[in-house]
């Protein structure tokens, strides 16, 4: 019961941390079976994926399939299991994403 709690309260705060840096942005959870947990919309377009992992957690077979496979086609996916390297997801991404907008 305290590990889901944990990976629940992660994903709140990553979440939080989200809207905090770019309010603008949208979140949603995926409900696919292996899919990442969550697709984050930003502006312009551009989006990525968090898969969040308890503490020492690993992918499990499905999950790296579709990990790679949506790596294969240019998106970004990130197996998270503590907020600073979720924040640091949303930083990389929002770099990327401004970055894109600046070569249009």
């Amino acid at each position: 019961m305290a590990n889901s709690l944990s990976k629940g309260l992660l994903e709140k705060r990553i979440e939080q941390a989200v809207i905090r840096l770019c309010p603008e942005a949208l979140v949603l959870k995926t409900h696919q079976r292996d899919w990442p947990d969550r697709v984050f919309f930003l502006p312009g377009g551009h989006c990525f994926f968090i898969e969040f992992k308890r503490p020492g957690e690993q992918l499990r077979h499905g999950q790296r399939a579709a990990k790679e496979r949506l790596e294969e086609q240019g998106f970004a996916v990130y197996v998270v299991d503590d907020i600073a390297e979720g924040i640091r997801a949303i930083e990389i991404e929002r770099s990327v994403e401004k970055c894109q907008r600046r070569d249009y």
